[in-house]
């Protein structure tokens, strides 16, 4: 019920606003406090104007420190200052990242460029191996669609539905972080394979790069960790009865993944939104179109024509197994990198642990290190990466994103050294099932644990 409310309120206030959201506001990117145009700027950023669009009314402090591994040059790009932020904040979407440089963040990104500097990829982009591997899941994609068209077997919907989950984390994630080139135009090529696919590069670039990168486990702001009555992922949020056996149920229900992302998602398109929240009108619309055509042809390709060359009825199971093949995988592996019995969450504006927020001894500073390593976690090792596209590496991945997956064993050993050295928590499960067992403990947790109100929900403020 709340979820839906929540829906509908999203919807309402999109309709409500969409014509407030253009020129003034929604062009201006924020970084460290300053307004700069991405309008005017959009066209000479070097890593390609869609990028810098997504952000236009979003803070990117956090973003830009990530994605560049350096303080922002506000010197430099002084022709583009439009105003300083003020008390009241002209900013459209509110964020709980920091607006101010991590000096911590910093101090690792120059031992991580220097490790990267020593294999001879400073820019930490794909390597030789990384584009056979892509080249190969793509031939391999093809082939096993053909096969589901005329000959369809569960065999063969299970390795599509395999192949499919790894072209979206092995490829397409690399591609639109734009880790696997430095030329813009081959990020976005590459990305277009999300699209092909049958999801949403556009959507995706709003979910997981503008909101979930930045908002990580954040309570309010990260779309993952929306109050829904299916699954409960904090104290805070409400506890219907069913949720007591969640920890029983919610691996049963990944596989529904597939449906939000190919059935849902057609209302965030039509919305031009993602769970309520708007993306930015300095986007183009006919990225959007390009999104709505290709999804129909992924429809048409894997559905309509083998449908119609053997029978409804007689080609649904197999498609059904292609399906809930993509989603449960990609959903497992999603769900166990940011929930676990020692994972942290962002509560108005601090660093809190997830299965004691109240516990104010455990409270940390929201900093971009901390909160990026402290809301994820590792698992396995560079076999494991090959095959999930590096993001067995999360927190790696949530702190570099513009690094290419195949470094991410490299860098490692690097980030966990300095963390220790800083006090901050990383971890790092030595196999998926003792990881899956945490997370199994974790939703346990989560199902049974009283309920928190939040004093300044209270206050209405």
């Amino acid at each position: 019920v709340k979820f839906t409310q929540f829906v509908a309120c999203g919807f309402s206030y999109y309709k409500q606003n969409a014509s407030k959201m253009v020129a003034d506001k929604d062009r201006v990117v924020w970084v460290n406090n300053r307004g700069y145009d991405g309008e005017k700027f959009s066209s000479h950023h070097p890593g390609g104007e869609l990028f810098l669009r997504l952000f236009g009314g979003r803070d990117a402090s956090d973003a830009y420190a990530t994605y560049h591994r350096r303080k922002f040059p506000h010197t430099k790009m002084a022709p583009y200052l439009v105003e300083n932020k003020d008390e009241d904040s002209r900013e459209i979407y509110p964020t709980s990242g920091t607006t101010e440089d991590d000096e911590d963040y910093l101090e690792l990104c120059k031992e991580v460029n220097a490790k990267l500097r020593e294999t001879g990829n400073i820019g930490g982009y794909a390597t030789t191996m990384y584009w056979v591997k892509c080249w190969v899941i793509i031939l391999a994609s093809l082939f096993l669609e053909y096969k589901l068209i005329v000959t369809p077997t569960y065999t063969v919907a299970f390795l599509l539905g395999l192949v499919y989950a790894f072209i979206g984390l092995d490829i397409h994630h690399d591609a639109h972080h734009g880790a696997i080139s430095k030329k813009p135009w081959v990020n976005y090529a590459y990305g277009l394979i999300t699209d092909w696919s049958g999801s949403s590069g556009l959507l995706w670039l709003q979910q997981h790069v503008a909101i979930h990168h930045v908002e990580c486990n954040g309570l309010d702001f990260d779309r993952d960790m929306l109050e829904n009555p299916g699954i409960r992922l904090s104290q805070y949020h409400y506890d219907w009865p069913w949720m007591r056996l969640q920890h029983l149920y919610f691996l049963f229900s990944e596989p529904g993944y597939s449906v939000k992302q190919y059935i849902y998602d057609w209302y965030n398109m039509f919305t031009n939104s993602y769970e309520g929240v708007p993306i930015s009108t300095l986007i183009k619309p006919w990225r959007r179109y390009v999104n709505m055509v290709t999804r129909i042809l992924f429809f048409v390709r894997l559905f309509y024509l083998p449908a119609y060359l053997h029978g409804v009825y007689e080609y649904l199971p197999y498609f059904l197994v292609f399906w809930f093949t993509v989603g449960g995988y990609l959903a497992f592996f999603f769900l166990i990198s940011h929930n676990h019995m020692e994972v942290y969450h962002v509560v108005d504006n601090k660093i809190v642990f997830a299965r004691d927020p109240l516990d104010e001894s455990k409270h940390r500073k929201n900093t971009l290190l901390a909160r990026q390593t402290m809301t994820s976690c590792n698992v396995g090792g560079p076999l494991l990466a090959f095959f999930n596209g590096g993001l067995n590496y999360q927190i790696e991945h949530h702190l570099f994103p513009r690094v290419c997956h195949v470094h991410y064993s490299t860098i490692a050993p690097i980030v966990k050294k300095f963390c220790e050295k800083k006090g901050i928590p990383y971890i790092h499960f030595p196999t998926v099932w003792d990881n899956f067992v945490s997370t199994f403990l974790f939703m346990r947790s989560m199902g049974s644990a009283k309920r928190l109100e939040r004093t300044w929900l209270k206050k209405g403020e």
